[in-house]
C-alpha cells in the first residue's frame, strides 16, 4: 500500500512536468506538425509515449496533448506494468569481443555473427530469491524543476540585437533580453577557447576525449535537469569547448555553474577512459563507412582550412594518448582561457553579469590569452584561374560524389548577396537537370558556402556513375547556365530577388532560430547581427548584368577568377576506370592534391574578416 501511495506522488509530479511542458512547448514547423498529427489519427499506438491503445479511441480534442497531459492515476495499469518486471521475463543482450569466433547464428542481412540461448533456471530462480536492493528506490526530489514562470520586465526600450555587457581579457559576454516570444526559457552559450586544443592531431583527439568523458561524467548529474526541461550539449572544436544550455530559465545558473565546476576539478576514471577512448577510435575508423557526401562535405572543410587533420591521422594519434597525458592536457588546457558568452532568452543584464561573475570564480587559476592567441583559423587562398582535385576512396559502398567547389573570396554584404541571388536562380535548374533529366544520382544539390569569412558556391552530387562523367555535367550545366541568367526577364529577376528577401527577412518562429542566428555571428567573430538587413538592401538594387558580371568572371570554364576545387570520393574499384579529356571539355586540367601539407604550405591565406561592430 506504502508502494502504491509513492507511486501516485511520483505519477503526480510527472503530471505536473508533462503539463509545464505542453503549455511552454515551442512551436513547430507546420508541414510537419500537422503530418505528425495526422498520423495520430490512423496508426495504432503513439510515436511518443508507445501506447498500445489505438489513437481513435481520444477525442479529436486531445490529439494535440495527449502526449504531454496525464490526467488520471491508474492503478491498475501501473500494475500491469510492475507485474511484467520479473526475472523469467528477462531478455539480455550482451555485445562483447570475446564471443568472436564461439557464436553459433549468423544474421542474414549485415552477416552479424550471434547465438541466442536460454538463462539458466537457477540463475532466474536465485534472481526471484533475492532480498530487496536498497540502492533500487523511487527518484529523490528533483531540484531542477522550475517553479517560477514569471517573466523578467523589459525595460523601457529593449535592444533589437544582443549587446555586448563585458569585455575583458579574460571574458567577452554578449546579452539578448527575449522581447518576442515571451516564455519563461533561456538560451546560454559558453565557449572555453585556447590554442592548446589544435596544435596538433594529439591534442585535437584529447579535446573530443576529454569532452565525451565529461559527458560520462555529468550524465547523472544532468538527467535530472532533463527531466525538468533543461538540456545541455558540449562539443570540441579548433578554438576550444563549447557549452550550451537551453530550457527553462530558473535553475540554468545551477546547470552551468555545475558544469564548469566540474570542467574545472575533473579527474578521469582510469577505467572509462580505456571505454571511451576505444569509442572514439572506432568512430574515426568507421568514418569510412560514412555515405560519400558525408565524406565529401568533411574533405571540404578540411582542405580548406590552414590547418587539420584526416581521421587517419586522428587515429595514429589517439593510438598512442595515454592516461597520464589527458590528465597533463587539461591543466594545459585550464591553465590559459579566453571566454566567449552569450545568454539569450527570459534574464536580465543584472543576472547575467552575476553569473559571468560565478562562472569567473570557478576559474580563477586561469590566466587570460593574450589577444594574438585569440586568433581564429584562416582559409586556404586558391589562385585565381586555378583547378585542383582531391580524390579519397569509399571501400563499402558502390557510389562515387563529387563536390565541386567554386571559391568566390571573402565575405561582403554586396558579394554575399549576389551569391545568393545566383543560386536562387540556378537552384532548381541544377537540380532538374542534373537529377531530374540527367538522372545522374538522387542526392543534388547547390549550396552557397560560408567558412571562415570567406565564401563559395559548392555543387554536390553521388551518383554510381564515373565520377570524371558526373564532373563533366557539372561543368556543361554551368556552361548552360549562361542561356538561364541572359534570358532572365526582369519579372523573373524581381521574382527570385523576392524570395531570397522573403527567406533572409522570415521572423524567426521560436526562441531557439533566433539564438542560432546570433551564435552564427558571435562563433564567426563577425558580429553582425543584422546582417539579414543588409543584405536585403543590397539584394533590392542587385540588376541582372551584377549576376552575369559575376557568372563571367568566377564560375564558366576558364574564368580569369575563378577557383575552383573538385572533391571526389570514389569506390575502390572504380579507380582508375573513368577518364575524361578536360581540353575536349575547354576544362582546366585539374592539380592533383596528393598531400594535404604541400598543398597548404604552396597557398597563401584568406585574412580574418573584420568584426561589424566596435568592441
Amino acid at each position: 500500500m506504502a508502494f502504491v501511495w509513492l507511486l501516485r506522488i511520483a505519477c503526480f509530479a510527472m503530471q505536473d512536468l508533462s503539463a509545464m511542458e505542453f503549455r511552454f512547448k515551442d512551436k513547430e514547423n507546420p508541414q510537419s506538425y500537422v503530418t505528425t498529427l495526422s498520423n495520430y489519427l490512423h496508426v495504432s499506438g503513439c510515436v511518443c509515449c508507445h501506447s498500445n491503445e489505438i489513437l481513435q479511441n481520444y477525442p479529436v480534442e486531445d490529439i494535440l496533448s495527449h502526449c504531454y497531459v496525464m490526467t488520471e492515476f491508474n492503478k491498475e495499469l501501473y500494475n500491469s506494468f510492475l507485474d511484467c518486471l520479473q526475472p523469467k521475463y528477462v531478455r539480455l543482450i550482451v555485445i562483447n569481443k570475446r564471443f568472436e569466433g564461439t557464436t553459433s547464428s549468423v544474421e542474414p542481412w549485415y552477416g552479424s555473427c550471434y547465438s541466442s540461448i536460454q538463462l539458466d533456471p537457477s540463475l532466474v530462480k536465485s534472481w526471484e530469491q533475492m532480498a530487496s536492493c536498497d540502492s533500487l528506490h523511487l527518484p529523490a526530489r528533483n531540484d531542477f524543476i522550475p517553479t517560477n514562470f514569471n517573466l523578467c520586465p523589459l525595460p523601457d526600450r529593449p535592444p533589437r540585437r544582443p549587446e555586448m555587457i563585458k569585455d575583458t581579457s579574460l571574458s567577452k559576454v554578449w546579452f539578448k533580453q527575449d522581447d518576442t516570444f515571451r516564455t519563461p526559457k533561456a538560451h546560454i552559450y559558453l565557449a572555453l577557447e585556447t590554442p592548446a586544443v589544435f596544435q596538433d592531431p594529439r591534442t585535437a583527439v584529447m579535446t573530443k576525449l576529454l569532452v565525451m568523458l565529461l559527458d560520462d561524467e555529468l550524465t547523472e548529474f544532468t538527467y535530472n535537469a532533463t527531466i525538468a526541461g533543461m538540456s545541455y550539449t558540449m562539443q570540441a572544436n579548433s578554438r576550444g569547448i563549447d557549452v550550451k544550455i537551453k530550457g527553462f530559465s530558473e535553475k540554468q545558473s545551477v546547470l552551468l555553474t555545475s558544469i564548469v565546476n566540474k570542467i574545472v576539478t575533473f579527474v578521469p576514471d582510469e577505467n572509462r577512459f580505456v571505454v571511451y577512448k576505444e569509442q572514439l577510435l572506432r568512430d574515426f575508423k568507421n568514418f569510412q563507412l560514412e555515405e560519400p557526401y558525408k565524406q565529401v562535405l568533411f574533405y571540404l572543410g578540411l582542405i580548406c582550412a590552414e590547418r587539420g587533420w584526416t581521421k587517419e591521422q586522428s587515429a595514429d594519434a589517439l593510438q598512442s594518448v595515454t592516461l597520464p597525458m589527458l590528465q597533463s592536457f587539461i591543466k594545459l588546457f585550464l591553465s590559459r582561457l579566453h571566454l566567449e558568452m552569450l545568454f539569450h532568452g527570459n534574464m536580465t543584464r543584472q543576472l547575467a553579469l552575476e553569473l559571468v561573475t560565478k562562472v569567473e570564480a570557478l576559474l580563477v587559476h586561469s590566466q587570460p590569452l593574450l589577444p594574438s592567441q585569440q586568433l581564429l583559423l584562416r582559409e586556404v587562398k586558391l589562385p585565381s584561374a586555378s583547378t585542383y582535385c582531391f580524390t579519397a576512396t569509399n571501400a563499402v559502398h558502390c557510389s562515387c560524389c563529387i563536390g565541386a567547389y567554386y571559391q568566390i573570396g571573402m565575405q561582403s554584404f554586396r558579394d554575399n548577396a549576389v551569391l545568393e541571388l545566383f543560386n536562387q536562380i540556378v537552384r532548381e535548374p541544377c537540380f532538374d537537370t542534373l537529377r531530374t533529366k540527367e538522372q545522374l544520382g538522387y542526392i543534388v544539390a547547390s549550396i552557397v558556402v560560408y567558412s571562415r569569412g570567406t565564401q563559395g558556391f559548392f555543387i554536390l552530387l553521388q551518383s554510381e556513375k564515373g565520377v570524371h562523367f558526373v564532373e563533366s555535367r557539372i561543368e556543361q550545366f554551368l556552361h548552360d547556365v549562361n542561356e538561364v541568367i541572359t534570358t532572365l526577364d526582369d519579372d523573373s529577376l524581381q521574382q527570385h530577388i523576392k524570395a531570397v528577401e522573403v527567406v533572409k527577412l522570415e521572423k524567426p518562429k521560436k526562441l531557439a532560430k533566433e539564438n542560432s542566428k546570433y551564435l552564427s555571428e558571435i562563433e564567426s567573430r563577425h558580429y553582425c547581427f543584422d546582417r539579414d538587413e543588409i543584405e536585403v538592401e543590397y539584394l533590392k538594387v542587385l540588376k541582372k548584368d551584377d549576376i552575369i558580371t559575376f557568372y563571367k568572371k568566377q564560375m564558366v570554364a576558364m574564368a580569369p577568377e575563378r577557383s575552383k576545387l573538385s572533391i571526389h570520393v570514389v569506390p575502390a574499384a572504380q579507380q582508375g576506370d573513368d577518364v575524361t579529356d578536360f581540353a575536349e571539355q575547354g576544362v582546366a586540367q585539374p592539380h592533383p592534391i596528393n598531400d594535404l601539407t604541400s598543398f597548404r604550405s604552396g597557398l597563401s591565406l584568406y585574412p580574418l574578416p573584420e568584426t561589424s561592430v566596435k568592441l
